[in-house]
């Protein structure tokens, strides 16, 4: 997770056109620009598209889907936290893992129309990449801003004897989107109907934590957004070859 104060116009451009980003969005708060960045070399990442740039830089530990439902009134109950497991992928699984990441939400019989792999093969593969945690979720995509939503972006950093009692009042809360961890803390994206309901809920975790230092930017636009990023799924159509 890269943060930054400002970005030209033709950085951005560069950044949409070429960058492995995940993310990309404008804020209004502290931080003017977000990046969601994959690469195995940040320093050279930074090199090549901010080489003028003053940043942050926050390595993501661990990424935390969310069980988002404004509409649910009833006060969330997180499901537990899947483990990471370690499996074998072979050719079969990535060749899955890539027609998945081009739609998530495929029914299996188009998968295996698509991946010439029969149905039951399918369901066994994906059902170990749920039980090893590679996969964390089937979802698609909803556009908030169309309620009335307004989305805001949180910087979160706590003390580690605090941590797992944050996140689980993150979890709980019908608000929070998908939360990122990180060695200090965490990243997470909340979305309530207007501003008092992010007040009551940052209060809430305040209380949990009288030293907590909370950033909240409300996203402004999402300059680019690749739920996979072309980068990663190359990798999978290789590996699936």
């Amino acid at each position: 997770m890269i943060l930054l104060h400002n970005l030209e116009e033709k950085e951005i451009k560069k950044l949409t056109d070429e960058a492995p980003l995940f993310v990309l969005m404008q804020n209004i708060g502290r931080y003017q620009y977000v990046l969601y960045v994959l690469t195995e070399d940040v320093d050279s990442f930074c090199k090549e598209f901010l080489p003028d740039q003053h940043f942050e830089i926050y390595p993501i530990t661990r990424g935390i889907p969310d069980n988002y439902n404004a509409f649910n009134l009833d006060v969330k109950r997180p499901e537990p936290i899947k483990k990471d497991k370690k499996v074998k992928l072979d050719k079969k699984d990535y060749k899955i893992l890539y027609h998945l990441s081009k739609n998530s939400m495929e029914p299996i019989i188009k998968l295996s129309e698509k991946s010439k792999l029969d149905r039951k093969t399918i369901q066994s593969r994906i059902n170990k990449m749920l039980d090893a945690n590679i996969i964390q979720k089937f979802r698609f995509a909803v556009n908030v801003f169309k309620w009335g939503v307004s989305a805001y972006f949180l910087k979160i950093d706590t003390t580690p004897e605090n941590k797992q009692k944050i996140l689980l009042a993150i979890r709980s809360d019908n608000y929070s989107g998908f939360v990122y961890e990180t060695y200090t803390g965490f990243f997470m994206w909340h979305m309530p109907p207007s501003h008092k309901e992010l007040f009551n809920f940052t209060k809430h975790l305040e209380s949990i934590d009288k030293s907590i230092k909370i950033d909240a930017m409300q996203t402004a636009d999402v300059l680019k957004i690749e739920a996979v990023p072309k980068k990663v799924s190359e990798i999978l159509r290789e590996r699936g070859k």
